[in-house]
């Protein structure tokens, strides 16, 4: 019976057979080696390609652990999608040591799932190194896009010959992929030597179709205060200065910090947001609440250490959603995307080491409390900015045009 299937389909004219398979979507599976679901970078990639292909997750929960793979349905925008999740227990934010062991778990579950599933997926999307190296040990035939949010090498600690092995084998994977994502301009020189010929630069922009009517919002007391307000919401690591922020913030009356977030500094923040009154801590918020928070504060930081390598290319959503939301902005110089701020003077950069950063911060909030009636002009001029080079709408259409160009190199070659 099968025989004669496949003798009649052999003899089906070839013009037919194409058409029938182009109306087939494009199957495109995301890796992403995150902290339960995915983070606003991947879901906003997401919601882009779901408008021409079928996208399914498979993600790393390191909240929990199980056996075997779970399937969960999420929503992003509204719309569903399937999400396989291994469940190993791990940090987060506590050094490669601790991480070790549970990444090599999750390596070898991605390498079984990857195995089983080779002709599933026309696409595999994978995004940064702790997703992607099980890509390598793969026998595949998928296109492969290698999205690099953060260079693994320069953005983590450890010894000097790990991180010279990760260095070659993150090369590696740009090397076999068949298109390269990266953040910002800056970074073409941070994967260096490599230089590849299918190669996207997608800022991390977020859509404007976020911001919505907070009138009805349950953070909308935020505006009732007379204080000057500052927003954070995002990850809460030790390498973004925060509790340096916050104990700056203690110091001083006449402003308050309203932070949202999960990771190594989350207990630390519940625990001074009970024994002050200007520090007010949400928890984990989703990306849409964070939008909330900044929209209603007045100040917003898009602050990193600039000692770690991988800072020097930051590409900041902070910073791109101050633009949007029409905020001055305070960074930290030789962190990425300072040079914007201090060209089209949309804040204050703060010079200096980590020794000197608290005094550098609360100077910094003394100069933009001072140009405060120049706050709106900022703001205008940083939307601009946002409109001319940075918009989502043309970061979606670099994607999209990646894809298409994709498909129609590879998948009926």
């Amino acid at each position: 019976r099968r025989n004669g299937i496949a003798q009649k389909l052999r003899r089906f004219p070839k013009t037919i057979l194409c058409c029938f398979m182009s109306a087939a979507l494009m199957k495109v599976l995301f890796l992403r080696s995150n902290y339960g679901q995915p983070d606003s970078r991947c879901e906003k990639e997401i919601s882009c390609l779901s408008k021409k292909y079928d996208i399914e997750l498979l993600g790393w929960n390191r909240e929990l652990s199980y056996s075997g793979i779970r399937d969960t349905e999420i929503k992003i925008n509204e719309k569903p999608f399937t999400f396989h999740h291994i469940g190993i227990k791990a940090p987060l934010g506590k050094g490669f040591k601790k991480l070790f062991f549970p990444l090599l778990k999750y390596w070898f579950s991605e390498i079984r799932y990857l195995r089983k599933h080779v002709c599933d997926y026309d696409v595999i999307h994978a995004c940064d190194f702790d997703a992607g190296f099980p890509v390598l040990l793969s026998s595949h035939k998928s296109i492969i896009v290698y999205d690099v949010f953060d260079y693994y090498a320069d953005s983590h600690s450890g010894p000097h010959f790990i991180l010279k092995l990760i260095r070659k084998l993150e090369n590696k994977i740009i090397r076999k992929s068949n298109a390269v994502i990266i953040c910002s301009e800056s970074r073409k020189k941070q994967i260096l030597p490599e230089s590849p010929e299918k190669l996207a630069i997608i800022h991390n922009s977020p859509p404007q179709s976020i911001i919505g009517s907070y009138s009805d919002s349950k953070y909308f007391d935020i505006k009732q205060s007379n204080k000057i307000k500052i927003a954070y919401a995002g990850m809460l690591s030790t390498d973004r200065m925060l509790k340096e922020i916050a104990e700056v913030v203690m110091s001083r009356p006449d402003v308050e910090l309203y932070i949202g977030g999960m990771g190594i500094l989350s207990d630390y923040f519940q625990k001074i947001s009970k024994n002050c009154d200007n520090i007010k801590y949400y928890g984990k918020v989703q990306y849409k609440e964070a939008i909330e928070i900044e929209e209603l504060c007045d100040i917003m930081t898009a602050i990193y250490d600039p000692s770690i390598p991988n800072h020097k290319y930051a590409a900041p959503n902070k910073f791109y959603e101050a633009l949007m939301l029409k905020k001055p902005l305070i960074m930290m110089r030789d962190t990425g995307m300072d040079s914007y701020v201090e060209k089209y003077q949309l804040g204050e950069v703060i010079d200096g080491s980590a020794e000197t950063f608290k005094e550098g911060f609360s100077r910094a909030l003394d100069n933009l409390i001072a140009k405060k009636e120049q706050w709106a002009e900022m703001g205008e001029c940083g939307y601009k900015l946002y409109q001319e080079q940075f918009s989502w709408n043309e970061m979606e259409k670099r994607l999209l045009n990646l894809y298409d160009d994709l498909e129609s190199t590879y998948k009926y070659k």
